[in-house]
């Protein structure tokens, strides 16, 4: 994640994923760069929700929002990581 903006920005980030709502607030998103601050996704429910939604559709669709506490435009960016495995029975 990288981010250039006022110091002392935060703000809530949601994370929709096919269908499944994610929200991480964050008090200083300069401070969480700075400390290479990770966020999991782990509502295993809804994780579920999105394997069975891959195995349906064969795609996934992402998408971010979110909000900020200031009303100066910053530049920030976020990396996200998938870590699947797939277990398959034979025929």
């Amino acid at each position: 994640m990288s981010f250039t903006g006022t110091e002392g920005t935060g703000g809530v980030l949601y994370i929709n994923a096919a269908g499944q709502s994610f929200q991480f607030v964050h008090n200083d998103f300069l401070s969480d760069v700075q400390n290479q601050t990770t966020y999991n996704l782990d509502d295993a429910v809804k994780l579920n929700a999105i394997a069975l939604s891959i195995k349906n559709t064969k795609q996934l669709q992402v998408s971010f929002s979110g909000s900020s506490t200031v009303s100066e435009s910053f530049d920030m960016t976020i990396k996200m990581t998938f870590d699947i495995t797939i277990t398959a029975q034979a025929l």
